[in-house]
């Protein structure tokens, strides 16, 4: 008989003899293994949040796909949910979302274009692309949290960036990204922004 199946069947036989014994040690086995997954979940967390900004930075547009939630990514307060194929095509086609991430010319002229077809006045303050807030920021400072939902482990970062003199208005961002642990992995979900 190998050793697992007489410690299975010696367990078999405690939890036999002993319900309440075996139920408290099962109970103490699950909750260490789930705070083992969560401690290992947020060190997995800071290190995506940080190879994330490191391809956004980067422009290593390629590598965003690696990111995405099987589930896709919501956009700003209520926005559509884009799946990992629109992702594909809008980076391919230097879309809205290439535009967002890595380009600030085309996302100007994407936003200028939108505000003239809805008779809206033009903006005030200069939208500039996460790359570019990434490149022009110093010092960034990540903060990493997590939080269960629903029974799911949730994680949020936030990329707190203080501006140089060449980009104008606040001197202080936050980018906001939130993450859903996907099988043990980290997968983007949302990115909200005003």
């Amino acid at each position: 008989m190998t050793s697992a199946v007489v410690i299975g069947s010696f367990a078999y036989l405690c939890m036999l003899l002993s319900p309440e014994v075996a139920l408290a040690d099962y109970r103490q086995q699950s909750t260490n293994q789930s705070t083992q997954l969560e401690s290992n979940a947020k060190e997995n967390l800071s290190a995506v949040a940080d190879r994330l900004i490191a391809v956004i930075q980067d422009g290593k547009e390629s590598e965003l796909l690696e990111f995405w939630s099987h589930s896709g990514v919501s956009f700003g307060v209520d926005g559509a949910v884009v799946g990992k194929r629109t992702l594909v095509r809008q980076l391919q086609q230097k879309g809205d979302l290439y535009c967002f991430f890595f380009e600030t010319d085309c996302l100007r002229k994407q936003d200028n274009e939108q505000r003239r077809a809805a008779k809206a006045p033009p903006r005030k303050d200069a939208l500039y692309s996460y790359r570019d807030l990434l490149r022009r920021a110093s010092p960034k400072e990540l903060k990493v949290s997590e939080y269960k939902d629903r029974g799911a482990l949730l994680g949020r970062v936030l990329v707190n960036l203080t501006m140089n003199e060449k980009i104008p208005g606040e001197r202080k961002r936050v980018l906001d990204f939130t993450f859903a642990n996907e099988n043990g992995r980290w997968k983007l979900t949302s990115v909200p922004y005003d």
